[in-house]
């Protein structure tokens, strides 16, 4: 009898296990968008408010890496918001180029130059800045109650370059910028030749700025050594030393961070000094 229990106890659980749903956040969508200069396809996840309203217009939040920055992103936001600790907004989330593998589609689409040296396919950051600021843009605004005027970019190693390229190269295409663990490195440190560029042109840059780095993000290898805590503190010093009236920028250091561990702590922490109530 006891073995019999055990049996239908086991059955029970089996038939439990396999009916079970696979988790979805809550108040999430997804779209596959076309670019339609490309024709390269991409995946949006969405993340609403809990108690999203059509009477609203909301900030955005687009992701790059969605893979991993969605819902890390997406998660930590919830009780800052919950709690009116922080102000309600809605997260966007853009996949890898859905033709190809995810390293080989952020490579290209995430790097503003292609090194003579390298033998991957590199710089088409103009072409997907193209995309995002026109066919994601539209998307999003068109199907949801958003504010343009409050639109925020977040982007870990790769994707932090291409959020500094394009402070650097269309800054009106966000008023917020949280680039965590840049790989500033990237073509013989390409990012400072342009920031020098843009202040030789230009006498403003209107933006928020949050740079963050891992305090262990020392990267060496044979007869290399890529320092990302020096080099954020280099672009920040560089940018604040011009003096920009209507540029607000810190540079954070997460402690006892590597490369691998830092992006969730600089992510919610660049978010809350951008939309956090203390009050």
């Amino acid at each position: 009898m006891i073995l019999m229990k055990i049996v239908v106890a086991c059955t029970m659980f089996a038939c439990a296990v396999a009916s079970a749903s696979p988790y979805q956040m809550p108040n999430t969508e997804s779209k596959i968008l076309r670019d339609e200069n490309t024709k390269r396809e991409y995946e949006l996840y969405i993340k609403l408010p809990e108690d999203y309203s059509e009477n609203v217009n909301y900030p955005v939040i687009y992701l790059t890496d969605s893979w991993y920055t969605f819902p890390v992103v997406a998660g930590s936001v919830q009780v800052p918001m919950a709690t009116e600790k922080m102000q309600e907004v809605i997260v966007v989330g853009i996949s890898r180029d859905l033709s190809m593998d995810r390293d080989t589609s952020r490579l290209r689409d995430y790097t503003p130059t292609s090194p003579k040296n390298w033998k991957r396919k590199s710089g088409e950051a103009d072409l997907y800045h193209r995309f995002i600021s026109n066919d994601v843009f539209n998307y999003i605004d068109s199907t949801y109650s958003t504010d343009k005027n409050q639109r925020t970019y977040v982007g870990v190693s790769l994707g932090g370059l291409w959020g500094a390229y394009v402070l650097l190269t269309y800054p009106d295409t966000f008023e917020n910028y949280v680039l965590a663990s840049p790989a500033l490195w990237f073509d013989d440190e390409y990012i400072f030749r342009l920031e020098q560029e843009y202040a030789k042109a230009n006498s403003d840059l209107k933006a928020n700025v949050y740079l963050s780095v891992g305090s262990l993000e020392v990267l060496k290898g044979e007869g290399f050594t890529l320092d990302m805590v020096i080099d954020s503190r280099r672009l920040y010093e560089a940018l604040k030393s011009r003096q920009y009236e209507n540029l607000t920028i810190k540079n954070a250091v997460v402690d006892s961070a590597n490369h691998e561990t830092a992006f969730p702590a600089s992510s919610i922490m660049g978010l809350y000094w951008l939309f956090g109530n203390d009050s």
